[in-house]
C-alpha cells in the first residue's frame, strides 16, 4: 500500500509548501509509482484543499539528469516542495531541491543517510516515505518456517503491518 506512505509524504510537502505548488517526479508510469502518486495527491488535499500538483515522468530509473531538469521545470511552474519516486533518476530531484535551496522528499529508505556527506542535499531531504521491504520479507520469512504463510494468496500491506511509512 505504497499509496498509505505516499499520502504521509504529500500531507507533509502541503504542510510545508509556501507556494501551494508541489512536485511529483516519477521513474516509469506503472501501477506502484501511480498508486504512490494517488497517495501524494490525497494527503496533500487533505492537507490543503488548493494545493496544484505538478507531475512529470522521466521515462527510465537511471537518467538523474532529466530528474533534475523536470525538477527545475516543475520549480518554474511554483512548486517548492518536490517528491522524486523514480529510483537513481531521483538523484537529479535531490539536486534540483539542494541548488534551489527547496524541500525535497525521499523515498523507499530515508534518504538522507545517502548524503552523510553531502550537507546540503541531506538537509534539502525533510522526510522519506519509506517502503519497508525488510520487514516484509522477514514476516514472510516467519510465516513460511511456522507453516502459517498463505501460498497463492496476495497480501496488501500498509502503515498498520509496518509495511510503508515515513522517516
Amino acid at each position: 500500500k505504497q499509496n498509505e506512505a505516499g499520502f504521509l509524504a504529500g500531507a507533509v510537502g502541503a504542510k510545508l509548501s509556501k507556494t501551494g505548488v508541489l512536485g511529483f517526479v516519477g521513474g516509469q508510469e506503472n501501477p506502484i509509482i501511480n498508486d504512490f502518486l494517488v497517495g501524494y495527491i490525497d494527503g496533500a488535499k487533505q492537507a490543503n484543499p488548493n494545493v496544484k500538483i505538478a507531475v512529470s515522468f522521466v521515462g527510465n530509473w537511471t537518467d538523474s539528469a532529466k530528474g533534475k531538469e523536470m525538477s527545475f521545470a516543475q520549480i518554474l511552474l511554483g512548486a517548492d516542495v518536490l517528491h522524486g519516486v523514480a529510483g537513481g533518476a531521483g538523484l537529479g530531484v535531490i539536486e534540483a531541491a539542494a541548488e534551489k535551496k527547496l524541500f525535497v522528499l525521499g523515498v523507499d529508505s530515508d534518504q538522507t543517510l545517502l548524503f552523510a556527506n553531502d550537507k546540503p542535499k541531506a538537509d534539502a531531504i525533510v522526510t522519506s516515505a519509506l517502503k519497508n521491504v525488510g520487514d516484509s520479507l522477514y514476516n514472510v520469512i516467519k510465516a513460511h518456517q511456522a507453516g502459517t504463510l498463505n501460498w497463492g494468496k496476495t497480501e496488501a500491506l500498509g502503515i498498520k503491518e509496518g509495511a510503508v511509512g515515513i522517516a
